[in-house]
């Protein structure tokens, strides 16, 4: 499409439990289910559409690197995976409105998530710097648009060994 999007970003907010099984020395699986605010803020010609959702969700991520065990200072890593979310609650303005299509939410939301990360040791843990892109895969809602969702996430976290 032809969207010029507002330049000012939609920040939300992306909380999460997470589990890291070793299959081998550097490879991993890494489920997680979590909690995201997203958003958005577009103009396409004349329409304007203000965009936010909840979704509650879980991902199967493949983590590529080695473990703390074998990377004793800082342990890279690279995680890629599906994504499956709930929309649980959803907020959209679209102005004008277009008689002949209605907003209406999808209720599922599925992508694929990738990213990088690094671990530092500290304690019984390690501190967790993570940087990730998710791209939906399915339309936002079903209408004219047919937008998808996207999100950059960074995330600060701890975890334990």
């Amino acid at each position: 499409t032809n969207a010029i999007f507002d330049p000012s970003f939609k920040i939300g907010f992306h909380g999460s439990l997470f589990a890291t099984f070793n299959i081998t020395r550097t490879f991993a699986l890494q489920p997680e289910v979590f909690y995201t605010r997203i958003g958005t803020r577009q103009v396409d010609g004349n329409t304007r559409l203000l965009w936010n959702a909840d979704h509650i969700g879980g991902s199967l991520l493949f983590r590529f690197g080695k473990s703390r065990a074998e990377r004793p200072f800082v342990a890279p890593s690279v995680v890629v995976g599906p994504t499956l979310a709930y929309n649980w609650d959803a907020f959209a303005d679209r102005t004008p409105s277009h008689p002949d299509a209605d907003f209406t939410p999808q209720s599922l939301d599925y992508g694929v998530t990738f990213g990088i990360g690094l671990d530092f040791p500290v304690w019984i843990g390690a501190l967790t710097l993570n940087a990730r892109f998710t791209q939906g895969l399915t339309s936002i809602e079903n209408s004219v648009l047919n937008q998808k969702n996207s999100a950059l996430i960074f995330l600060l976290g701890y975890s334990f060994k």
